[in-house]
């Protein structure tokens, strides 16, 4: 995976009117074997998903990863856009069931509540 793939996902997601509007995505981050970003490219990053949340009505995304490599590359891409929009990092399809609805309002993120 690289910054133009990302970069080529950002702009379908801005543009296709088939996604509902206030969308949770789930990302599927298991079939990531490499990740090239350079430095450079985390404003840009940053301004994509500002464009999507912007047009869109993104809510956030879970990524649901299954080996220690696809966790790191997907706690880096929580840190470049959290204060966008929620990330989640789920590691079973139950996570990613319960963080979506936590995104979406649904679920209180503390189990006690």
């Amino acid at each position: 995976m690289t910054f133009k793939d990302a970069e080529a996902h950002f702009m379908r997601m801005t543009v296709d009117s088939t996604i509902p509007e206030g969308f949770v995505e789930l990302v599927h981050f298991e079939a990531v074997e490499s990740f090239k970003m350079e430095e450079e490219d985390i404003p840009r990053f940053q301004e994509l998903m500002q464009q999507v949340v912007n047009t869109r009505g993104y809510r956030g995304a879970v990524l649901l990863v299954r080996n220690d490599f696809q966790y790191g590359i997907a706690r880096m891409f929580h840190n470049i856009v959290q204060q966008i929009a929620p990330v989640e990092i789920a590691q079973s399809e139950d996570e990613v069931e319960r963080y979506i609805r936590i995104i979406k309002g649904e679920e209180s993120p503390d189990p006690a509540e």
